[in-house]
């Protein structure tokens, strides 16, 4: 249960959507009886009347949401795209960046490496890292030629990073803040792991 702002840090927390309880999201049943049975969780969002950041009640262990995780992002033609878009646009503002073969990125929560991919297509010499939960999707990540971590993303992992690999001259995590319950850790850990 969330009983603190995850942002202030205040109690001032009000439930202003009940969904009640249902499945998880990317967690579909083998068949309908699991369908039926299947464990529910608490769906409610709240807002903290003192910053306004809205919220869930709860948090689920994120061990038991992104583990095994069924959505691929190179499944999607339009988050590819996205993600060739998001290359060129960050080649083109900061030119042929990173600027040696010892430069350095990371994605957080870099599914099967589908960003990571169109970064290296587009920049070419940069050392790529995904660092992500999912086992299953680590292990495709590789096999695509995109070295990848099978951990969360939090000051350990940084550190671990930091020793193997270096610093980071760029981080990259997309939608993956809405996921995180220690928001001032996850930031932390990318402050220590990033070269500035």
């Amino acid at each position: 249960k969330v009983t603190n702002c995850r942002i202030c840090g205040k109690k001032e927390l009000k439930t202003y959507l009940d969904l009640g309880n249902l499945p998880l999201a990317n967690n579909l049943f083998g068949t309908s009886e699991e369908a039926i049975s299947g464990k529910r969780y608490s769906l409610k969002v709240q807002l903290c009347e003192n910053c306004g950041l809205s919220q869930l009640s709860e948090v689920i262990d994120p061990r038991i949401l992104f583990s095994d995780y069924a959505y691929r992002s190179s499944m999607s033609q339009t988050y590819i795209n996205h993600c060739r878009n998001m290359a060129k646009e960050f080649k083109g503002k900061y030119g042929p960046y990173p600027s040696s073969s010892g430069d350095f990125m990371i994605d957080v929560a870099g599914n099967d490496g589908t960003l990571l991919q169109q970064f290296k297509d587009e920049i070419g010499h940069i050392r790529v890292l995904n660092i992500d939960p999912a086992a299953n999707l680590t292990k495709i990540s590789r096999e695509r030629g995109i070295p990848a971590h099978t951990e969360f993303f939090n000051i350990n992992s940084a550190m671990n990073t930091v020793q193997s690999y270096g610093h980071a001259q760029v981080i990259t995590a997309t939608n993956v803040f809405a996921h995180v319950s220690d928001m001032r850790g996850f930031i932390l850990s990318a402050k220590f792991a990033l070269s500035f």
